[in-house]
């Protein structure tokens, strides 16, 4: 039965196939890793990390952690209306404010 694979090198997803487990044996030599996957949204360049949760985005900040299906900040967004941004040097949002 042909499932979807993902070629792992260096920590990131490097190509993504369609084949059965003969196949990622071939394949798994010329890389890190070779693992199934069951999310058709891995493609290459997405950082791979060994978890029960599996692949997931590269980070967006250093600061940031992962919580099981995101990246969170170290402190919640505000809830207040506007626009925020990260500022990763002091480690707090910033509100963006509106150029009209």
């Amino acid at each position: 039965m042909e499932r979807i694979f993902a070629a792992i090198d260096s920590g990131v997803i490097s190509n993504t196939f369609v084949g059965d487990d003969a196949f990622a044996d071939l394949v798994r030599p010329d890389h890190d890793d070779v693992v199934e996957i069951t999310d058709l949204s891995p493609r290459p360049g997405v950082a791979w990390t060994v978890h029960p949760d599996g692949y997931r985005p590269p980070s967006p900040y250093s600061s940031w952690v992962w919580s099981g299906t995101a990246w969170e900040a170290p402190t919640p967004m505000p809830a207040e209306g506007g626009s925020w941004t990260w500022d990763e040097e002091t480690l707090s949002w910033v509100e963006v404010e509106s150029s009209i």
